[in-house]
């Protein structure tokens, strides 16, 4: 039996951490291939069962079952993207309107404080004022870097796409692999892990979609009852930024808040 030479404490720790730091570092340079790869990883699991009710079902080859599998799955995040895309378009167009709402209510606001309290500070005004602009301005200009980036997107998207193709029609292969490279008797073992995998990343991306789904379509309901303006836009954020704990909803919400007040009157 072969035994392994027994090495410091102090030496086991720089290793771990120069290890860390490759790793963090490849990850860093190689993150046009790796995210592509990770995501597309995630979709082939997800989209298992429907490939192989196309193949054991209606008899179709695996290669076909996959196509239309990706196909289909893409199909629908497309158009969501689609969506959202083009309700951002529209909001770019309407910031100036924005901006000047939003002055337009800290106006208002500073003359209601000033009648009702007699505060007249200038300065302070004069700050109020170059901030609610820069505030309003970096928005554009951040919107406009979204907008741009879309090609980037648009990139990923078709990486995306194969890698979640050639996955999903050769998982055989990397199964066959897995339990190739360990010894006969660990085969059993390592099958299971790969089926638990398997199922625990499918159950929680299903119920991740459904949740993104149920509180897209229920934000969307509420504020286009209350007559607040791109709420479909305002629903697609709040349901992908819901995927965040704590984080994402408060996010949700402040952005939900701004954009009402720069789209409706301000009368304190």
């Amino acid at each position: 039996m072969k035994r392994f030479l027994p090495l410091p404490f102090y030496v086991k720790l720089v290793s771990v951490l120069i290890s860390i730091l490759l790793l963090g570092y490849l990850a860093k340079i190689g993150d046009t291939i790796l995210i592509p790869m990770i995501l597309g990883l995630l979709f082939s699991l997800l989209l298992i069962p429907l490939s192989n009710f196309l193949e054991r079902k209606l008899r179709f080859p695996r290669t076909l079952a996959g196509i239309l599998s990706v196909i289909l799955f893409f199909g629908v995040l497309g158009y969501g993207l689609f969506l959202l895309a083009s309700q951002l378009t529209l909001l770019k167009e309407d910031f100036p309107a924005f901006k000047q709402q939003i002055m337009d209510g800290v106006g208002n606001l500073q003359t209601w404080v000033s009648q009702q309290f007699g505060i007249q500070h200038k300065d302070q005004i004069d700050f109020i004022n170059k901030t609610a602009s820069k505030s309003v301005d970096s928005g554009t200009l951040f919107l406009g870097t979204a907008l741009v980036s879309l090609s980037s997107m648009f990139i990923l998207f078709v990486f995306t796409f194969l890698y979640t193709f050639f996955l999903l029609i050769y998982r055989g292969h990397i199964v066959k692999f897995l339990l190739f490279v360990n010894r006969i008797e660990d085969r059993p073992i390592v099958l299971d892990v790969v089926q638990q995998v398997q199922y625990v990343v499918k159950k929680y991306l299903i119920g991740l979609l459904i949740q993104m789904s149920l509180v897209s379509l229920l934000v969307f309901i509420v504020l286009s009852l209350i007559g607040v303006k791109y709420s479909l836009l305002l629903a697609l954020i709040t349901g992908v930024f819901n995927v965040l704990p704590y984080v994402g909803i408060f996010s949700s919400m402040l952005t939900i808040a701004i954009l009402t007040f720069a789209t409706s009157s301000f009368t304190p």
